[in-house]
């Protein structure tokens, strides 16, 4: 049996017959051994084993595939990189594995060892909304992955043309339903996150706008800047050196709470309480049946790493908040998000395929 831990088979087995807790606890599931007696000594010998090997991890470079071109998200990995190899003693190697939309990425990491070496730092797209739109994919998001950390997500706002008189929310709310139809919001595209929160606000505020899809989010600043549309979904890299030139104008932010770097920028719950925009963060992942102990090591190591002043300053800076979640917290964003994007995806009567 200690022989068989050398092959990917032996570690899901290992899953399978005891639960790790802690560092070295052994939770034993007798059922996978055989007699009781045999069973005990059998799960507490591998337990014995998986816990030398756990705390010895990492002995090697550690592989992270990002399902995008370089040049793309890779480049917020790279933000923590230095203080993640600092912490953990071993490099952190990024590989970019692009296509099919983030599946041959997520597929690559699916398939490899559960021995923590591999991880997937992917966006939601990729383990939410993905599924929603593919007839097959070569991976499933909640059977395939381990998760990790939500690392981070991107801080989106309200954005309206200068040329339009509302400065708050409530009074485009109010402006929206006494011109029913009358004004456009600009997305990146049908199915992106952008036209996803109009469809979002629309439906919270109990209003009628019109979208208008472009081919990507550098195409709606000028747009909305120059008047043609009225009300954008944006980052706040992309909007706020025109919103601070009065091109443009920031009525709230996307979130539950205010952001630090736009203090005077309301939440958009202070004026629709409980409204959740769409998903759209930054989360790593490892293959699932990964053992327990590796998962919290890594979850440790990159929740320190985030919360280095120099690294969240970094992110803040650019406009995004660091979340650094628990493994358990990043599962059930993942339950939430599906169920949010389920409804969305049948609201704008989008089809897989």
């Amino acid at each position: 049996m200690v022989l068989g831990l050398r092959a990917c088979g032996g570690i899901r087995l290992l899953s399978e017959a005891f639960e790790l807790r802690g560092t070295c606890m052994i939770s034993v599931n007798p059922s996978r051994f055989g007699g009781p007696l045999e069973g005990f000594i059998g799960a507490l010998l591998m337990g014995l084993v998986v816990c030398a090997w756990a705390q010895s991890y990492p002995a090697k470079p550690i592989r992270v595939v990002v399902p995008n071109p370089a040049g793309g998200i890779d480049a917020y990995a790279r933000a923590f990189q230095p203080k993640f190899t600092e912490i953990i003693g071993q490099q952190m190697v990024l590989e970019n594995r692009p296509g099919a939309s983030g599946a041959i990425g997520a597929e690559n990491i699916a398939k490899s060892p559960p021995d923590g070496y591999s991880l997937l730092f992917a966006t939601s797209a990729v383990l939410v909304t993905s599924p929603f739109l593919n007839k097959s994919l070569p991976y499933d998001p909640v059977r395939d992955f381990a998760p990790i950390c939500n690392l981070l997500e991107p801080v989106d706002l309200i954005a309206v043309s200068a040329f339009q008189p509302f400065r708050t929310v409530r009074e485009l709310i109010d402006f929206a339903k006494a011109n029913p139809g009358k004004l456009t919001f600009g997305s990146s595209g049908v199915g992106s996150v952008p036209h996803f929160d109009g469809e979002l606000f629309k439906s919270a505020a109990g209003v009628d706008m019109l979208h208008v899809p472009f081919k990507g989010i550098a195409q709606i600043i000028p747009e909305l800047v120059a008047g043609r549309i009225d009300v954008s979904f944006p980052g706040m890299g992309s909007i706020g050196s025109h919103a601070a030139s009065g091109k443009a104008r920031i009525l709230a932010v996307l979130g539950a709470t205010r952001f630090a770097r736009l203090p005077e920028v309301p939440s958009i719950t202070e004026t629709l309480p409980g409204f959740r925009p769409a998903p759209l963060w930054f989360g790593m992942f490892a293959p699932a049946a990964t053992p327990r102990p590796i998962v919290q090591r890594l979850n440790a190591v990159f929740v320190a790493s985030l919360n280095a002043p120099e690294v969240r300053a970094h992110y803040e800076t650019g406009g995004f908040r660091v979340i650094a979640s628990s493994p358990e917290e990043l599962a059930a964003r993942m339950k939430a998000d599906t169920d949010l994007t389920a409804g969305l995806i049948k609201a704008v009567g989008l089809k897989p395929e």
